[in-house]
């Protein structure tokens, strides 16, 4: 995965979490929950929770590839510094 692919990531789940948090305000903005929605890709459907859940699964999909990824760079960082060869 690239650094821009999980600079993107980042920059939705910094969008995800915004919507999240005015879908929890008393009196969501519904002009700004729908332009959120459309930015992350996540449909408006029927009610708040169902919506809720939507914006949450959508998280969950970030979250667990920005930690896979983080996974395979810190493996892969630990497969160079292993390869290390010593020539005498």
């Amino acid at each position: 995965m690239s650094q821009n692919d999980l600079d993107s990531m980042t920059r939705r789940r910094v969008q995800l979490e915004e919507l999240v948090n005015e879908l929890m305000a008393d009196q969501p903005n519904e002009t700004l929950v729908r332009e959120l929605s459309l930015q992350v890709g996540v449909p408006v459907c029927g009610g708040l929770v169902e919506h809720m859940g939507a914006v949450l699964q959508k998280m969950d999909q970030i979250y667990f590839a920005q930690n896979e990824a983080s996974k395979a760079k810190t493996a892969k960082s630990s497969q160079l510094e292993g390869s290390d060869v010593e020539f005498q």
